[in-house]
Parts: C-alpha cells; sequence; structure tokens
C-alpha cells in the first residue's frame, strides 16, 4: 500500500511539472506543424469521467495536432520507433507511455500504466490502429479492442477524433464524434468495431467536405503511392518495414 502512495505521489509531481512545461513545449510544435489547422466542432465530453482520445493515425504530425486540437494535455500511447531526439524529448515531457507492439508482455504492462494515469485523472491519447495507416482503400485500419477493455475496466469515456490532411494546400482538419462510454463498453469485439466506424466515419466525412479526394483509377493511385511515398520520406529516422509488421491482422 505504502508503494502504491508514493507511487501515486511521484505521479502527480511530475503531472504538476508537466502541466508547467505543457504550454511551453507545445509552443515548440508548432516548428514541426506546417499546416494550418481548423479544428470542425467542438470536442464535448461527460464532465468527471476519465477521457480516451481516439485518433487516427498517419503522419508524424498527428500527436502534436491532436494535442492541440483537443486543448488539453495527455499521456500519450506510443509504439516504440526510430525518432529524432528532440521528439522523443518533446513526448517524454508531456507524458509518453512506451510499448513494443510485437510483446504480448509489453502491451499488458502498458494497459495497466493507462489504467493507472486513468484513475489518477489524467486523460490518455491512444491511436488505435496501432501504426501509419497509408493504406489507398482503408479509412481506418483493423483495431485491437485493448482501448475498449481499458475504458470500460476504468469506467471511462472515449472521445472519437479523425484528422484529415489536404497535403495541397497545408491544411489540416480535425472533427469530434459524441463520446462512447458506460453499456457500450462492455462487449469489446462490438465495441471495437462501432469505434472503428465512427472513426471511418469522420474520416469520411472530412474527405468528401475538405479534402482533394483521388479518384482510384490508374492515375489516382499512382498519385496516393507518391503521396505515401512523400509522408514516409519526411520523416527519415521511421523504420517503415518495422511499421507494417505491426499492422494488426484479425
Amino acid at each position: 500500500m505504502e508503494i502504491l502512495e508514493d507511487s501515486a505521489k511521484e505521479q502527480r509531481i511530475g503531472d504538476e511539472i508537466r502541466d508547467v512545461l505543457y504550454p511551453i513545449v507545445l509552443s515548440f510544435s508548432n516548428i514541426k506543424i506546417r499546416y494550418k489547422i481548423t479544428t470542425i466542432n467542438s470536442c464535448e465530453n461527460i464532465p468527471d469521467k476519465p477521457i480516451i482520445y481516439a485518433c487516427n493515425h498517419s503522419q508524424f504530425t498527428d500527436i502534436p495536432i491532436a494535442i492541440k486540437a483537443t486543448g488539453k494535455r495527455s499521456y500519450t500511447l506510443l509504439g516504440k520507433q526510430n525518432l529524432y531526439r528532440m521528439d522523443r524529448i518533446f513526448f517524454n515531457l508531456l507524458g509518453a507511455i512506451w510499448v513494443d507492439r510485437r510483446d504480448r508482455k509489453e502491451r499488458s504492462d502498458a494497459k495497466a500504466k493507462i489504467l493507472f494515469y486513468l484513475k489518477h485523472g489524467q486523460s490518455i491519447l491512444w491511436f488505435p490502429e496501432g501504426t501509419w495507416n497509408l493504406s489507398d482503400n482503408l479509412l481506418m485500419l483493423p483495431m485491437r479492442w485493448g482501448i475498449i477493455e481499458v475504458a470500460d475496466k476504468a469506467q471511462a469515456q472515449i472521445v472519437p477524433m479523425a484528422i484529415q490532411y489536404d497535403r495541397k494546400t497545408k491544411e489540416c482538419f480535425v472533427k469530434f464524434a459524441e463520446p462512447i462510454y458506460g453499456e457500450k463498453l462492455t462487449d469489446y469485439r462490438k465495441g471495437i468495431q462501432m469505434l472503428r466506424n465512427i472513426m471511418a466515419t469522420l474520416r469520411w466525412e472530412l474527405m468528401e467536405e475538405f479534402s482533394n479526394v483521388v479518384v482510384r483509377d490508374e492515375f489516382g493511385h499512382q498519385r496516393l503511392e507518391e503521396e505515401k511515398n512523400e509522408i514516409i520520406k519526411e520523416y527519415p529516422p521511421l523504420d517503415w518495414e518495422y511499421e507494417k509488421s505491426v499492422i494488426y491482422k484479425k
């Protein structure tokens, strides 16, 4: 019991420091973000209920953009990967939970850490696709139900959100859905399918209204491939072969 109390005390002190540093650290993220961010709607949540933000993932700027859009410092669940040193420092200063996505024990340990943080008043930023989605035919990759399990056990709410880029105009659009909570989270298989559908719908709505959607003919496929290669090249440390290897297959 004393060990748990000490851990909670250390966590509170660490979070107080992170909260003070939050606006300073976030201001430096503007160096990385080369897009004009437009938030389509406000982020609604249920007061006094722990929050997990569930966001799609397609490139390295997703994390600072998602944090800016929510207006809240959150611990981010991050897969271990090659990163620039300054980016690793940035993530750690805001609060990071690192996990080897290939290691079942590490995934289990990460869920335990998330439950601890939610219990102690912190919010979580989670990318349930588990890697960058650069697919030209799936709005959302298959997702593990861990996010549903954790939200259920923590009696938390999941706030789905989507980020969509228009790389031609250098604009980024963010849209939120209503929170998911309570009985909707008790069936993990149905819950993760529902979350995936909601997030895919958010993405489609953004693509339809604000982005230059590429028709998937032969020319369109070529453009999508070129754009995918550009995204990967924008972050040289990334091990793309590793990222492809951790795509969840049902």
